[in-house]
C-alpha cells in the first residue's frame, strides 16, 4: 500500500504519513492487514480515506468483482473500525457497504 511514483506505475510503499491527520494515520496498519487478506488484492486501484465532519469513510476501488468472503471481511472491518466503507468498480459508480451514501 503506498503511492504510485511519478510518470510510473510502481507504488512506492509507505508505512507511515506525517501529513494525514492522526485518526486515519492510526487506520494505516489496519487498512494495509484488512486488504491483504483479500482474494481480489491485486485487483485493488486505490483506497481513499478520508476524515469527513461526519466521520471516517473509506472508498476502496477494485477492477474485478469482489467474492462474498471479500465483501464479508471489508463489512466486518468497516464495522469494528466505525467507518463508512463505499466500493468502486469503476469511476462512475459508488456502492454502499456500510454507512449513508455520502451528498454530492
Amino acid at each position: 500500500m503506498g503511492f504510485r511514483k511519478a510518470g510510473s506505475s510502481d507504488i512506492v510503499d509507505v508505512k507511515q504519513c506525517p501529513i494525514l491527520v492522526p485518526q486515519l494515520e492510526a487506520l494505516l496498519p489496519k487498512v494495509r492487514a484488512c486488504l491483504g487478506s483479500l482474494q481480489v488484492m491485486r485487483h485493488l486501484g486505490h483506497v481513499e480515506l478520508v476524515q469527513a465532519t461526519s466521520g471516517t469513510l473509506m472508498i476502496l476501488r477494485h477492477t474485478a468483482p469482489l467474492s462474498s468472503a471479500d465483501r464479508e471481511k471489508l463489512e466486518r472491518f468497516s464495522h469494528s473500525e466505525g467507518l463508512d466503507l463505499y466500493l468502486a468498480p469503476d469511476s462512475e459508480i459508488l456502492e454502499t457497504v456500510s454507512g449513508e451514501m455520502p451528498l454530492v
